[in-house]
């Protein structure tokens, strides 16, 4: 009888510290979250701006052009490797 009692009792007391720790570290990690999510994702977009706009400073390539370049470069190493 007295090892039921105990056993019910350290039940008792282990879920109710399970439940206001849970619920402690719950508020806490929501807090945080709440605070360092947006700041993330405006430091993010603002580097991701600063690259865009150093970026459009530089003269833009043709897609064709390259294409074009590409399909030579793969020509010429055909015949470099060619035997026949």
């Amino acid at each position: 009888m007295i090892k039921a009692l105990y056993f019910i009792l350290s039940l008792i007391a282990g879920l109710t510290v399970g439940v206001i720790l849970a619920v402690f570290l719950a508020i806490t990690v929501f807090f945080q979250t709440l605070l360092t999510f947006p700041v993330s994702v405006y430091l993010k977009s603002v580097s991701n701006y600063e690259n865009d706009s150093q970026g459009a400073s530089k003269k833009p390539v043709d897609i064709w052009d390259r294409h074009i370049a590409r399909m030579n470069k793969k020509k010429q190493q055909y015949k470099d490797h060619d035997p026949v």
